[in-house]
Protein backbone atom coordinates (compact mmCIF):
# COMPACT_ATOMS: atom_id res chain seq x y z
CA UNK A 1 0.00 0.00 0.00
CA UNK A 2 1.23 3.47 -0.55
CA UNK A 3 1.95 5.60 1.95
CA UNK A 4 -1.22 8.03 0.67
CA UNK A 5 -3.14 4.91 1.13
CA UNK A 6 -1.64 4.15 4.68
CA UNK A 7 -2.81 7.87 5.65
CA UNK A 8 -5.96 7.62 4.75
CA UNK A 9 -6.75 4.32 6.41
CA UNK A 10 -5.41 5.67 9.55
CA UNK A 11 -7.66 8.98 9.42
CA UNK A 12 -10.27 6.51 8.45
CA UNK A 13 -10.14 4.36 11.58
CA UNK A 14 -10.01 7.50 13.66
CA UNK A 15 -12.93 8.98 12.15
CA UNK A 16 -12.35 12.81 12.63
CA UNK A 17 -15.71 14.15 12.39
CA UNK A 18 -16.68 11.87 15.13
CA UNK A 19 -13.77 12.58 17.01
CA UNK A 20 -14.41 16.41 16.16
CA UNK A 21 -17.31 16.31 18.33
CA UNK A 22 -16.13 14.83 20.95
CA UNK A 23 -12.94 17.18 21.43
CA UNK A 24 -15.81 19.90 21.34
CA UNK A 25 -18.05 18.67 24.02
CA UNK A 26 -14.54 18.54 26.26
CA UNK A 27 -14.05 22.22 25.41
CA UNK A 28 -17.43 23.01 25.99
CA UNK A 29 -17.14 21.04 29.59
CA UNK A 30 -13.51 23.10 30.20
CA UNK A 31 -14.80 26.55 28.90
CA UNK A 32 -18.30 25.49 31.76
CA UNK A 33 -15.70 25.05 34.35
CA UNK A 34 -13.26 27.47 33.72
CA UNK A 35 -12.81 30.64 36.09
CA UNK A 36 -9.70 31.90 34.46
CA UNK A 37 -7.16 29.87 36.97
CA UNK A 38 -6.69 27.06 34.81
CA UNK A 39 -4.59 27.70 32.01
CA UNK A 40 -5.77 27.79 28.39
CA UNK A 41 -3.18 25.38 27.78
CA UNK A 42 -4.92 22.47 29.51
CA UNK A 43 -8.50 23.10 27.68
CA UNK A 44 -6.22 22.84 24.39
CA UNK A 45 -4.71 19.12 25.92
CA UNK A 46 -7.85 17.83 26.84
CA UNK A 47 -9.43 18.61 23.45
CA UNK A 48 -6.91 17.25 21.43
CA UNK A 49 -6.50 14.27 24.11
CA UNK A 50 -10.45 14.16 23.56
CA UNK A 51 -9.63 13.67 19.27
CA UNK A 52 -7.07 10.86 19.68
CA UNK A 53 -9.19 8.73 22.63
CA UNK A 54 -11.73 9.00 20.86
CA UNK A 55 -10.25 8.01 17.78
CA UNK A 56 -8.36 5.42 19.41
CA UNK A 57 -11.63 3.82 20.55
CA UNK A 58 -13.13 4.36 17.29
CA UNK A 59 -9.94 2.30 15.68
CA UNK A 60 -10.05 -0.58 17.96
CA UNK A 61 -14.24 -0.92 17.86
CA UNK A 62 -13.40 -1.64 14.25
CA UNK A 63 -10.99 -3.89 14.65
CA UNK A 64 -13.64 -6.16 16.96
CA UNK A 65 -16.42 -5.22 14.95
CA UNK A 66 -14.68 -6.03 11.06
CA UNK A 67 -16.79 -9.44 10.82
CA UNK A 68 -20.11 -7.12 11.32
CA UNK A 69 -18.84 -4.09 9.41
CA UNK A 70 -18.40 -6.27 6.68
CA UNK A 71 -22.09 -7.39 6.23
CA UNK A 72 -23.37 -3.91 6.14
CA UNK A 73 -23.06 -1.79 3.02
CA UNK A 74 -22.51 1.42 5.39
CA UNK A 75 -19.63 -0.02 6.85
CA UNK A 76 -18.14 -2.34 4.42
CA UNK A 77 -15.70 0.17 2.65
CA UNK A 78 -13.83 0.74 5.99
CA UNK A 79 -10.23 0.04 5.98
CA UNK A 80 -10.26 -3.48 7.88
CA UNK A 81 -13.57 -4.74 6.55
CA UNK A 82 -12.02 -3.82 2.83
CA UNK A 83 -9.20 -5.15 3.85
CA UNK A 84 -6.94 -1.99 3.32
CA UNK A 85 -5.40 -2.45 6.79
CA UNK A 86 -5.02 -5.75 8.47
CA UNK A 87 -6.25 -6.25 12.02
CA UNK A 88 -3.32 -6.11 13.84
CA UNK A 89 -1.65 -3.22 12.33
CA UNK A 90 -5.19 -1.46 12.82
CA UNK A 91 -5.09 -2.77 16.37
CA UNK A 92 -1.27 -1.28 17.14
CA UNK A 93 -2.31 2.00 15.46
CA UNK A 94 -5.74 2.14 18.07
CA UNK A 95 -3.17 1.66 20.73
CA UNK A 96 -1.13 4.44 19.85
CA UNK A 97 -3.86 6.95 19.46
CA UNK A 98 -4.97 5.77 22.86
CA UNK A 99 -1.44 6.24 24.58
CA UNK A 100 -1.63 9.85 23.45
CA UNK A 101 -4.60 10.74 24.06
CA UNK A 102 -4.06 9.56 27.97
CA UNK A 103 -1.19 11.50 27.87
CA UNK A 104 -2.51 14.73 26.78
CA UNK A 105 -5.04 13.80 29.41
CA UNK A 106 -2.38 14.03 31.62
CA UNK A 107 -0.63 17.14 30.84
CA UNK A 108 -4.31 18.59 30.82
CA UNK A 109 -4.62 17.63 34.16
CA UNK A 110 -1.12 19.09 35.73
CA UNK A 111 -1.71 22.33 33.84
CA UNK A 112 -5.40 22.94 35.48
CA UNK A 113 -5.42 20.91 38.90
CA UNK A 114 -1.68 19.34 39.40
CA UNK A 115 -1.17 15.69 40.07
CA UNK A 116 -4.79 15.21 41.09
CA UNK A 117 -6.05 16.36 38.30
CA UNK A 118 -3.96 14.40 36.13
CA UNK A 119 -4.72 11.34 37.86
CA UNK A 120 -8.28 11.63 37.53
CA UNK A 121 -8.23 12.54 33.80
CA UNK A 122 -5.86 9.23 33.23
CA UNK A 123 -8.59 7.41 35.11
CA UNK A 124 -11.62 9.21 33.29
CA UNK A 125 -9.91 8.18 29.92
CA UNK A 126 -9.13 4.91 30.89
CA UNK A 127 -12.84 4.09 31.79
CA UNK A 128 -14.23 5.53 28.91
CA UNK A 129 -11.55 2.64 26.98
CA UNK A 130 -12.88 -0.09 29.13
CA UNK A 131 -16.58 0.74 28.96
CA UNK A 132 -16.91 1.39 25.14
CA UNK A 133 -14.37 -1.20 23.88
CA UNK A 134 -14.40 -3.34 26.53
CA UNK A 135 -18.13 -3.61 27.37
CA UNK A 136 -20.41 -1.97 25.13
CA UNK A 137 -18.72 -3.39 21.80
CA UNK A 138 -18.96 -6.84 22.83
CA UNK A 139 -22.66 -6.15 24.18
CA UNK A 140 -24.05 -4.74 20.96
CA UNK A 141 -23.98 -8.15 19.82
CA UNK A 142 -26.15 -9.84 22.70
CA UNK A 143 -28.65 -6.75 23.66
CA UNK A 144 -30.18 -3.48 22.41
CA UNK A 145 -29.69 -2.59 25.45
CA UNK A 146 -26.10 -2.78 25.21
CA UNK A 147 -26.56 1.71 24.23
CA UNK A 148 -27.31 1.94 27.89
CA UNK A 149 -23.57 0.86 28.69
CA UNK A 150 -22.39 2.57 25.59
CA UNK A 151 -23.87 6.34 26.49
CA UNK A 152 -21.72 6.29 29.85
CA UNK A 153 -18.36 6.72 28.05
CA UNK A 154 -20.02 9.05 25.63
CA UNK A 155 -21.49 11.64 27.87
CA UNK A 156 -17.80 11.60 29.49
CA UNK A 157 -16.30 14.74 27.70
CA UNK A 158 -18.01 17.28 28.90
CA UNK A 159 -16.70 15.52 32.35
CA UNK A 160 -13.32 15.66 31.51
CA UNK A 161 -13.35 19.05 29.96
CA UNK A 162 -14.46 20.14 33.39
CA UNK A 163 -11.92 18.65 35.07
CA UNK A 164 -9.16 19.84 33.56
CA UNK A 165 -10.58 23.29 33.79
CA UNK A 166 -10.08 22.92 37.76
CA UNK A 167 -14.04 21.93 38.72
CA UNK A 168 -15.04 19.72 41.38
CA UNK A 169 -15.92 16.07 40.23
CA UNK A 170 -18.42 15.58 42.10
CA UNK A 171 -19.81 19.34 40.66
CA UNK A 172 -23.61 18.99 40.17
CA UNK A 173 -23.59 20.88 37.25
CA UNK A 174 -21.22 19.17 35.00
CA UNK A 175 -23.10 16.05 36.41
CA UNK A 176 -26.68 17.25 35.01
CA UNK A 177 -24.90 18.27 31.55
CA UNK A 178 -23.70 14.30 31.33
CA UNK A 179 -26.92 12.68 32.36
CA UNK A 180 -28.63 15.40 29.18
CA UNK A 181 -25.73 13.70 27.16
CA UNK A 182 -26.18 10.65 28.32
CA UNK A 183 -30.10 10.74 27.69
CA UNK A 184 -29.35 11.98 24.32
CA UNK A 185 -27.55 9.28 22.77
CA UNK A 186 -30.29 6.85 23.24
CA UNK A 187 -32.85 8.20 20.72
CA UNK A 188 -29.39 9.42 18.18
CA UNK A 189 -28.47 5.92 17.89
CA UNK A 190 -32.17 4.03 17.43
CA UNK A 191 -32.45 6.97 14.31
CA UNK A 192 -29.47 5.55 13.03
CA UNK A 193 -30.79 2.32 13.28
CA UNK A 194 -33.83 3.11 11.76
CA UNK A 195 -32.42 4.40 8.99
CA UNK A 196 -29.83 1.92 8.08
CA UNK A 197 -32.44 -0.87 9.03
CA UNK A 198 -31.34 -3.45 6.64
CA UNK A 199 -28.06 -3.03 7.16
CA UNK A 200 -28.49 -3.32 10.87
CA UNK A 201 -30.83 -6.53 10.21
CA UNK A 202 -28.25 -7.98 8.07
CA UNK A 203 -25.57 -8.20 10.73
CA UNK A 204 -28.21 -9.62 13.28
CA UNK A 205 -27.85 -6.96 15.99
CA UNK A 206 -31.00 -7.40 18.21
CA UNK A 207 -31.69 -3.42 17.93
CA UNK A 208 -35.13 -1.78 18.70
CA UNK A 209 -35.84 -0.73 15.98
CA UNK A 210 -34.72 -3.80 13.50
CA UNK A 211 -36.61 -6.10 16.58
CA UNK A 212 -39.36 -4.78 17.90
CA UNK A 213 -42.80 -3.36 16.21
CA UNK A 214 -42.82 0.19 15.54
CA UNK A 215 -45.97 0.33 17.56
CA UNK A 216 -43.68 -0.61 20.67
CA UNK A 217 -40.60 0.95 19.54
CA UNK A 218 -42.39 4.57 18.28
CA UNK A 219 -43.17 5.43 22.36
CA UNK A 220 -39.97 3.84 23.77
CA UNK A 221 -38.21 6.17 21.23
CA UNK A 222 -40.27 9.46 22.10
CA UNK A 223 -39.95 8.68 25.72
CA UNK A 224 -36.35 9.31 25.60
CA UNK A 225 -36.74 12.36 23.19
CA UNK A 226 -39.06 13.90 26.06
CA UNK A 227 -36.85 12.62 29.27
CA UNK A 228 -33.65 14.28 26.92
CA UNK A 229 -35.44 17.91 26.05
CA UNK A 230 -37.55 18.38 29.93
CA UNK A 231 -34.10 17.38 31.18
CA UNK A 232 -32.31 19.85 29.49
CA UNK A 233 -34.56 22.57 30.52
CA UNK A 234 -33.17 22.00 34.07
CA UNK A 235 -29.69 22.85 33.47
CA UNK A 236 -29.61 26.46 34.23
CA UNK A 237 -30.81 25.92 37.64
CA UNK A 238 -28.02 23.31 37.93
CA UNK A 239 -25.08 25.04 35.91
CA UNK A 240 -25.98 28.55 37.70
CA UNK A 241 -26.60 30.05 34.39
CA UNK A 242 -30.46 31.55 35.05
CA UNK A 243 -30.44 34.05 31.84
CA UNK A 244 -29.68 30.63 30.07
CA UNK A 245 -33.26 29.60 30.64
CA UNK A 246 -35.38 31.68 27.88
CA UNK A 247 -32.86 30.20 25.41
CA UNK A 248 -33.02 26.65 26.45
CA UNK A 249 -36.36 27.18 26.38
CA UNK A 250 -37.00 28.19 23.09
CA UNK A 251 -34.22 25.93 21.64
CA UNK A 252 -35.85 22.49 23.33
CA UNK A 253 -39.91 23.77 21.86
CA UNK A 254 -38.31 24.45 18.79
CA UNK A 255 -35.81 21.53 18.34
CA UNK A 256 -38.41 19.18 20.05
CA UNK A 257 -40.89 19.76 17.90
CA UNK A 258 -39.04 19.14 15.02
CA UNK A 259 -38.08 15.73 16.31
CA UNK A 260 -41.76 14.81 16.91
CA UNK A 261 -43.21 16.30 13.58
CA UNK A 262 -40.88 14.86 11.18
CA UNK A 263 -40.53 11.54 13.05
CA UNK A 264 -44.54 11.67 12.51
CA UNK A 265 -44.48 12.19 9.38
CA UNK A 266 -42.06 9.68 8.49
CA UNK A 267 -38.73 11.86 7.63
CA UNK A 268 -36.13 9.96 10.02
CA UNK A 269 -33.15 11.42 8.41
CA UNK A 270 -34.48 14.89 9.08
CA UNK A 271 -36.06 14.31 13.04
CA UNK A 272 -32.29 13.13 14.08
CA UNK A 273 -31.00 16.47 12.08
CA UNK A 274 -33.05 18.28 14.57
CA UNK A 275 -32.24 15.97 17.49
CA UNK A 276 -28.23 16.32 16.68
CA UNK A 277 -28.66 20.70 16.57
CA UNK A 278 -30.35 21.02 19.64
CA UNK A 279 -27.02 19.35 21.87
CA UNK A 280 -24.64 22.32 20.41
CA UNK A 281 -27.26 24.87 20.70
CA UNK A 282 -28.03 24.01 24.26
CA UNK A 283 -23.94 24.21 25.06
CA UNK A 284 -23.99 27.71 23.00
CA UNK A 285 -27.15 28.82 25.61
CA UNK A 286 -25.58 27.86 28.55
CA UNK A 287 -22.11 29.10 28.23
CA UNK A 288 -23.91 32.42 26.99
CA UNK A 289 -25.91 32.18 30.08
CA UNK A 290 -23.06 32.29 32.67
Amino acid sequence: MSTGGWASACVALARPRISAMVAGAALFGFLLGWEGGAPLGAGLAVCAGSFALCGGCSALNQVQERVLDARMRRTASRPVPAGRMSPSLATLWAVALMAVGLALYAAAGFLGAGPRGAGALVLAGVGVVALYNGLYTPLKRLTGLAVLVGGVPGAMPPYVGWLAAGGAPDAPGILAVCVVVYLWQVPHFWMLAELHHADYAAARLPLPPVRLPVAVYRPLMYLWVVAYFTTALTLPVFVGAPEAAPWMLGICAVTGAGVGLCGVWGRSRRAMAWLNASMPLLFAALLLGL
